[in-house]
């Protein structure tokens, strides 16, 4: 069909050979997803060493590059908007995507433009490795996730789709101040900050500048 596409080959683990069936049946409720906010998985194919999903192709990127302060308060609401939505649906199917961040929220290749000089963008989000089907009655244990981007729950070994509200949180923080609420000098110690509640001062900066 010449139709671009991408890609995505995981490598078994010893876990996944355990699971296979199970990770069969999750790949197959993800392809049944349908919602302009979600990279749609087109195929699935499975040997004996790897997985392969085959996605829509994004070609604008990952929504990370455009994280560093470049845009307006109006871009980032739309961009948030989306992503909420998004999340919305994949809870309501049950669905908890447990490694929401910046590098896996891409950009499609469709721009317009909103306020004269603003340009907009419509965002998909992808990578469903760690996605999980859940059990509103039940809880995971694993610790799974980018450091920057964990719920404290998470930690605790007790939690549910709510971990992903608080990553969309780090989210809309990092887009409006262009780095992470919870910082340090390697994952220990920013995994340690978000355990503490110790957020990045810079927020403070901000929040005096405006009052005077």
């Amino acid at each position: 069909t010449k139709e671009k596409v991408a890609i995505k080959k995981i490598y078994k683990s010893n876990e996944d050979l355990l699971r296979d069936g199970i990770i069969v049946d999750e790949i197959e409720i993800l392809k049944n997803l349908g919602h302009p906010d979600i990279v749609k998985i087109i195929e699935f194919y499975r040997t004996e060493e790897a997985y392969y999903i085959v996605n829509e192709y994004c070609s604008g990127g990952e929504l990370f590059d455009k994280a560093k302060g470049h845009l307006s308060e109006t871009q980032i609401s739309v961009v948030f908007k989306q992503i909420l939505s998004g999340l919305s649906y994949l809870h309501s199917k049950n669905i908890v995507h447990r490694d929401l961040k910046l590098e896996n929220i891409l950009i499609s290749d469709r721009e317009y433009i909103g306020i004269p000089g603003e340009e907009y963008f419509d965002i998909k989000i992808i990578d469903f490795g760690n996605a999980r089907i859940f059990d509103k009655t039940n809880y995971y244990n694993s610790i799974v996730g980018s450091s920057y981007y964990i719920a404290p729950e998470v930690f605790l070994r007790k939690y549910n789709k709510e971990c992903d509200l608080w990553s969309a949180g780090v989210i809309l923080y990092m887009l409006v101040v262009g780095s992470p609420p919870f910082g340090g000098r390697n994952d220990k110690m920013v995994m340690s900050s978000i355990k503490k509640g110790i957020f990045d001062k810079i927020i403070e900066i901000i929040s005096k500048e405006v009052v005077n």
